[in-house]
């Protein structure tokens, strides 16, 4: 399955498929996001993982976002001021915030889920439900390989100067179009 660069079918190479699929699910989710709430991508990302985990504590978020905790805070700082969540202290540890969608930030979350539920549902018409799921469970699957993968390359290499931070635990992905 090895081949040179220069040999690869691009229909058959999985970097370039994801690469182009993701490019157009993200120009639909763009226009959707905008057109329905006035929201970039990964503000609704964020506001989608919220409605899932609420009430959800800002440092528990970053296994579910692809963001690293800075990003995170911005978005939640730009969602609280238009009234989409609410923070509020962890009772045990008043440092920490808690977020939860606000009554607005719910009803976003619900236009927004809808529209995207009806592209997932034309981006999948013909296809058997057994097929979906069983799409679902290879991307899973893929992710986890990916990260084990790398995980065994990055111990190989051992530190590198200008490392990323290791990515969070691997998350199961919804099958909605989050």
């Amino acid at each position: 399955m090895t081949q040179a660069w220069n040999e690869i079918r691009l229909d058959a190479s999985l970097t370039y498929q994801i690469a182009r699929t993701h490019a157009s699910i993200r120009r639909v989710m763009e226009s959707i996001c905008k057109q329905h709430a006035g929201l970039n991508v990964n503000q609704w990302k964020l506001l989608a993982i919220v409605a899932k985990f609420q009430p959800a504590r800002m440092a528990d978020l970053t296994r579910w976002v692809t963001f690293d905790r800075a990003f995170i805070s911005r978005a939640a700082q730009e969602l609280e001021k238009r009234g989409l969540i609410e923070r509020v202290a962890e009772e045990r540890d008043k440092r920490l915030a808690i977020l939860k969608l606000s009554d607005d930030g719910a009803r976003v979350y619900r236009l927004v889920a809808a529209e995207l539920d009806r592209v997932q549902a034309a981006a999948f018409a013909g296809y058997k439900q057994r097929d979906v799921s069983l799409f679902f469970l290879m991307l899973n699957t893929l992710d986890e390989r990916l990260d084990a993968y790398q995980a065994v390359r990055a111990s190989l290499e051992g530190p590198q100067p200008d490392a990323a931070p290791p990515r969070p635990a691997p998350r199961r992905r919804a099958a909605r179009n989050e």
